[in-house]
């Protein structure tokens, strides 16, 4: 097996080459092994039924739809932190965490978010206490010096034991010896004499970071200054050459405390990860070249289009990490069976037995609802072991058990209605058809729309009740031979010529306001109160519909060209509305125009072209925008050089989020509450402010001109954004 280890210097170009190389392809295989291990787990764990505790290879805020988690906590010098929260994540020492996989170091479970303040910060001269506890729990206020001889002390004071302190620098020092102490209850003892871990990553104040150290088991209070407190205090055994100034100074087990780097680490790019409350914090770059924000680092003021890029498309963290909702597995909760005085010794020594069996597996026989067989083979369970009680609960009331999805496959639930439950308990057709209301005498009037469900009907009637069917729509009644069984009613002196007459009227009156028929199965109504006739689905040829004097063409469509010139047919309507115009082919206007609507109503009203399109941030109505070449969404635009002020330009109709679909205005009339007070006849610009619009044109240094419409009124904005524009560099 290769040894990984640290390449000789002293060696040559080409044999330091091949050793990296061999390291690389033994790194692969370790990490190929290791991957087989874990699939090899998580067989077993599915295998036995058994919870997991750990959630491997977690992708954090990856995604267009989870990368928002990430959200910016605090800025230092040259890094920043950022939180995001995991799904089902609890601290767990052993967590791990990568970037671009890459291990970032735990630094463990912090006890807060934001960075709290000591009780009690003095520095004693050898004879006074300077009480600088303000000013070290504030960050970048006043600096105060530290220890300027080898005489002074600073002392850091709190209620409990501590672990820690994180130091920010306004003038590094130089020439330190720290020694840090602590009291044992008669004296002060140095921190890490006695064999417990001692760090110093400010070494010796010369950049910022933390001190920590190993707590004490024999550390007690003491009064320092009249202050009873757990104190730790800091000394130099030589002189300082630089006075060390701080600005800050802070128990280092806050979120922000355990999370400072020092310049070695920032430099190494050691980069750091801690738990809180359910929550991840990681470091990362601030400071970079700005052609490079998004890849090489990322600040809380980063566009969207940046953190997407540094989130989703050049890294990736990931996590393996305890889940929050694990229940430890025990033997009796995976056991697929039971057996009458099993316990659990008693079923761990038969799993025993059976793994000596060379994979035989279990030995035959009954084991209570299963039977074994074919040397552990075949487990069949016994038919009365599968009762009602033990099959799935259905869901809800009026489910049916069966097949809703087409060909073979498990069980579904379909569902069922309360009246289709009075037809399934129904004894036979006969009762049924009493049910659904559907018997004339001994036939089932059961219509599908074209009549057939009532020949037998029909058939019926003209064999013994003086009914003769003409033809497919017309029928004949023998009044001699007219049965009172096909009447629903009585009346006296009733013939067929009355009947007749009767139906006539009774058609002519239901015609009077409403009525619905049907010509096959297309539905045809008509009023004759009102003249209105509606088709649907019925296509006319060459119809003379007159001269409509007012009304509204809701759809009109054609898959050719639709001539829209004033005329319909040989007709000329007075007045009308089309509110849709669907067309295939060609749309063609007259000796006329398309005229925008003349007098807006409102603030958010508008008449114009428009376009479908996404937003790729928040945005309201009237916000100018541009459309962004790197991912085809619409963004806030604003006349600074950096980007938008040379793309195709638009108003926003739609508010939403990133994401969400929008509607925009690239050519017409818009009125917006979001826009100032207009000069009429007066130019408007692009804004140097995100998606504002400005009579003043801009000159300042970086920006650019471009017209972007009119003022029509004191309201209403022309908006016919000019392709030309100039800079100001």
């Amino acid at each position: 097996m290769t040894d990984i280890h640290k390449v000789n210097e002293s060696l040559t170009v080409s044999s330091k080459i091949n050793l990296l190389n061999d390291f690389v392809l033994s790194l692969e295989g370790r990490i190929a092994n290791s991957t087989f291990n874990i699939n090899e787990v998580a067989q077993l764990c599915t295998d036995f039924n058994l919870n997991r505790k750990y959630l491997r290879n977690q992708s954090l805020g990856h995604t267009l739809g989870t990368y928002t988690g990430w959200t910016h906590l605090h800025a230092e010098s040259g890094y920043s932190i950022w939180k995001f929260s995991p799904t089902n994540y609890k601290y767990n020492s052993l967590n791990q965490l990568y970037f671009d996989d890459k291990s970032v170091s735990n630094e463990g479970l912090a006890t807060s978010e934001t960075a709290t303040a000591f009780d009690k910060v003095f520095l004693n001269d050898g004879s006074t206490y300077t009480d600088n506890t303000t000013e070290a729990g504030t960050e970048e206020g006043t600096a105060f010096e530290l220890m300027s001889d080898t005489t002074e002390y600073l002392y850091l004071g709190e209620a409990s034991t501590f672990g820690g302190a994180k130091f920010e620098f306004s003038t590094r020092g130089s020439n330190y010896t720290l020694v840090a102490e602590y009291y044992n209850g008669a004296t002060w003892e140095e921190l890490g004499a006695s064999g417990l871990e001692y760090t110093d990553d400010t070494s010796g104040f010369e950049s910022d970071g933390k001190i920590t150290w190993d707590i004490p088991e024999d550390w007690d209070t003491v009064a320092v200054d009249g202050e009873t407190k757990y104190w730790v205090r800091f000394s130099t055994t030589t002189t300082p050459v630089t006075v060390a100034e701080a600005y800050y100074i802070i128990p280092s087990d806050s979120v922000i405390g355990l999370l400072a780097m020092s310049s070695e680490e920032f430099l190494n790019e050691e980069w750091k990860f801690c738990s809180y409350s359910g929550s991840i914090y990681v470091t990362i770059r601030n400071t970079g070249n700005s052609a490079y924000e998004g890849d090489y680092y990322l600040k809380s003021s980063s566009s969207t289009t940046n953190k997407q890029n540094f989130f989703i498309y050049n890294h990736e963290f990931k996590g393996d990490y305890e889940d929050s909702t694990y229940v430890a597995s025990t033997l009796a909760d995976n056991m697929p069976f039971s057996e009458p005085g099993w316990t659990s010794e008693t079923v761990h020594n038969a799993i025993i037995e059976a793994s000596t069996k060379g994979g035989a597996g279990i030995e035959d026989g009954d084991k209570g609802d299963i039977t074994v067989s074919s040397e552990g083979a075949v487990w069949t369970i016994d038919n009365t072991a599968v009762t009602y009680a033990k099959i799935q609960n259905i869901s809800a009331t009026d489910k049916l058990l069966g097949r809703a999805s087409s060909g073979a496959g498990s069980v579904e639930e379909i569902t069922c209605t309360s009246f289709a439950r009075t037809i399934l308990d129904d004894a036979d057709a006969s009762t049924a058809r009493n049910t659904l209301e559907l018997v004339i005498g001994t036939h089932v009037l059961a219509p599908n729309g074209d009549g057939s469900g009532l020949t037998g009907v029909l058939t019926e009637l003209k064999a013994g009740h003086g009914v003769d069917i003409i033809s497919s729509n017309e029928i004949a009644v023998d009044e001699t031979e007219l049965d009172s069984d096909l009447i629903p009613f009585s009346y006296s002196g009733l013939t067929a010529s009355n009947l007749e007459d009767a139906l006539i009227e009774l058609y002519n009156e239901k015609a009077e306001t409403s009525q619905t028929f049907y010509i096959g199965t297309t539905q045809v109504a008509i009023n004759r109160t009102s003249a209105a006739l509606t088709l649907a689905g019925i296509t006319l040829t060459a119809p003379d519909i007159g001269t409509p004097s007012a009304g509204v063409v809701t759809n009109l469509t054609g898959t050719a060209s639709i001539n829209i010139n004033g005329t319909v047919g040989a007709t000329t309507p007075a007045a009308g509305t089309f509110t849709t115009v669907t067309a295939s082919s060609t749309v063609q206007l007259g000796e006329a125009s398309v005229k925008l609507y003349a007098t807006l109503s409102d603030d958010e009203k508008w008449s114009g072209i428009t376009i479908a399109g996404t937003l790729g941030a928040t945005i309201a109505v009237g916000d100018l925008m541009y459309l962004n070449n790197d991912d085809g969404r619409w963004e806030l635009a604003d006349a600074n050089l950096s980007d938008g002020y040379d793309k195709q330009l638009g108003i926003c109709l739609l508010a939403g989020n990133d994401g969400d679909t929008t509607e925009v205005l690239v050519y017409g009339k818009v009125r917006s509450a979001a826009f100032p007070a207009f000069t009429v006849g007066s130019p408007l610009y692009m804004s140097e402010t995100e998606g504002d619009i400005t009579h003043t044109a801009p000159v300042t240094s970086n920006s650019a001109t471009r017209l972007i419409g009119y003022a029509l009124t004191a309201e209403d904005l022309l908006f016919n954004p000019s392709n030309d524009y100039y800079t100001h560099v």
